[in-house]
């Protein structure tokens, strides 16, 4: 009986490898990695000396960026000796960025910009009598 691989096209058997190879990386690499990093990351590629590690999210990227010297030692130790560099990718499949919170816009009383118009009235330094008039009549709720 025939091995399943031997059945394949050049192409085909091709690809599988690489991806048993990427698979074997992928297992390494998560041995040097901290539990908590390596959850939230896979290698994508190894091609010419470089290894691509995708990360799903830009907190775990950072704090894996600083971890990349090491591994990358490591991986050299373990035998991987053609590895030149790592490479971060982010993965934007499970990522969303955050919509940015629009903060309310607090207004001063009425009460509040009258007492500021009464203290630029008394106030002698130009600049500060000036800064007080802009703040009172700027920040006056419109409703």
């Amino acid at each position: 009986m025939r091995r399943i691989n031997h059945c394949m096209n050049k192409q085909l058997q091709s690809i599988c490898q690489k991806a048993a190879e990427i698979d074997k990386l992928n297992l390494l690499v998560k041995q040097y990695l901290p539990s908590h990093l390596s959850a939230h990351c896979r290698v994508s590629s190894f091609n010419k000396g470089t290894l691509t590690v995708q990360i799903n999210d830009p907190a775990w990227a950072t704090e894996l960026r600083y971890s990349l010297p090491d591994l990358r030692d490591a991986l050299r130790k373990e035998g991987l000796y053609q590895l030149i560099s790592v490479k971060l990718a982010l993965a934007n499949e499970n990522y969303t960025q955050p919509s940015p919170n629009r903060k309310k816009r607090h207004y001063l009383s009425a009460t509040t910009c009258s007492s500021l118009h009464a203290l630029s009235d008394v106030c002698s330094f130009e600049p500060l009598r000036n800064a007080l008039r802009d703040l009172a009549n700027n920040n006056k709720n419109p409703e």
